[in-house]
């Protein structure tokens, strides 16, 4: 199951991105999963040589499922959420709990997901409502969770 891990990177404080960095080898240990990279060099920025634009949302089109850790605001964040949203694909999205999400965030997730089930298709939205977290443990469990339901069900339902 290839996963991509989408966070804020360009103005987060560089514990934010340590943490996000161990969070990544979490589920890259994972049985089974691949997380997919996205043009940035640590302690440089992002890779000149390559487009950012085109390298970081290919991995967001191609992912089975998108995690986003909403911590930190961030435009890339954001129009990687939106991507996923348009395109129906599964993503769970978490913020810390006490803070506060965007209010444009859910409504977007709302809209797509109302929109693709009066279409009257068999298959549910991939779009979940963002989750409050505590930990970075709590990720690990919540994702493994929904892949465990996943692999059950040929239509990613997640109960």
């Amino acid at each position: 199951m290839k996963i991509y891990l989408a966070h804020a990177l360009t103005g987060a404080p560089e514990e934010f991105r340590q943490r996000m960095l161990a969070l990544r080898q979490t589920l890259n240990g994972i049985a089974g999963v691949q997380v997919l990279e996205f043009n940035w060099i640590p302690g440089i920025g992002p890779d000149k040589t390559k487009n950012t634009y085109l390298h970081d949302m290919q991995n967001v089109r191609s992912a089975d499922l998108m995690i986003g850790v909403l911590d930190h605001p961030s435009v890339g964040l954001g129009m990687e959420i939106h991507e996923r949203c348009i395109k129906d694909s599964p993503m769970l999205l978490f913020y810390p709990i006490g803070t506060r999400v965007s209010q444009i965030v859910p409504d977007c997730i709302r809209w797509h997901r109302e929109l693709i089930l009066s279409d009257n298709r068999d298959c549910p939205s991939g779009l979940h409502d963002p989750i409050a977290y505590t930990s970075d443990e709590e990720i690990t469990g919540i994702v493994k969770g929904w892949m465990e339901r996943k692999t059950i069900n040929k239509f990613g339902l997640v109960g």
